[in-house]
Formats: structure tokens, sequence, C-alpha cells
């Protein structure tokens, strides 16, 4: 009876272990961090939507990199674009201004009409286009999976 027992439980122990197969080795020394992570860019009227998401990914790797992770996977990222138009403008305004003038027998105030015109810069409509990007991330230490959308974060801030 004891001898069918220790063989049962030792049967049912190696038929419920699973065999230790090369992707959950790799998931051994995968570490993920527990909570996401943001980061967010803004660029000036010079900066291409581009340059501006590399940016952010340029903050994500140093952040990274300083919380000792080797990666990190986009989640989320969400783009503004800020347009303003400047045009060429001519503004006149009309002022009444008080002119004193004084003399043997007194002072008197007369009004003139003083006309103001101002041209702004400028001589064609333009369209001024900012753009900004936040991006949500988790970092992680080892080799990775699925590759879609995770950065290396040593390559990343090696680029700048």
């Amino acid at each position: 009876m004891f001898k069918s027992l220790l063989i049962s439980t030792v049967t049912v122990a190696l038929l419920t272990a699973a065999p230790q197969t090369a992707a959950s080795a790799a998931n051994a020394y995968e570490r993920t961090s527990t909570k996401t992570y943001e980061v967010s860019a803004k660029g000036n009227k010079y900066d291409g939507r581009d340059k501006v998401f590399d940016d952010a990914l340029y903050k994500a790797a140093k952040k990274t990199l300083k919380n000792d992770y080797d990666w990190f996977r986009v989640i989320d990222r969400e783009y503004e674009t800020e347009k303003t138009t400047s045009s060429n403008r001519f503004r006149e305004s009309v002022r009444r201004v008080p002119e004193r003038r004084c003399g043997l027998l007194g002072c008197s105030t007369t009004y003139r009409t003083d006309y103001h015109s101002d041209i702004r810069s400028g001589f064609y409509d333009r369209d001024e286009i900012k753009h900004s990007v936040r991006i949500e991330y988790i970092m992680g230490i080892g080799p990775v999976e699925d590759i879609k959308n995770v950065y290396d974060a040593r390559d990343i801030k090696a680029l700048k």
C-alpha cells in the first residue's frame, strides 16, 4: 500500500511538471516592470512629427537605463498637432491727440486727428505647426519574444 502510494505520488508529480522549453527558459529571464511609465515631448515650429517622437523615445530610453532595465515596449502613444496661422495684417487706427498752446494771454487746448498705421511682418500667410507626443511604456530585462513596439534602450540612447 505504501509502495503504490509513493509510486502514484511520483507519477502525478512527473506528469504535472511541464517540460522546460526554450520559450519558457527565455521568459524566465524576462522581467517587466509592474507599472507603466510615461514621457512626453514637444517640438517647435521647425520640428517634424518624427523628430518629436524620436525625442520622446530618447527620454524613455534614458529613464529605462536609469532604472536598470534593458528595453521598453511602447503600449500607447498620443500625437497632438497645434496649427496657428499668421498672416499679413495692415492695421490702421485713428486717435485724437490734444495739443496745448500757451501765449501771453493764456493757454488753449485743441485736438488734432492722428492717423497711425501698422504693418505686421511677413509677406504671405503661413501656417505654423507644432507637434507633441505622449508615450506610455513598460520596461523589461532580458530577451524578448514579441518584438513589436520594443526598443533597446542602449541603441536609442546611442543615436543621440
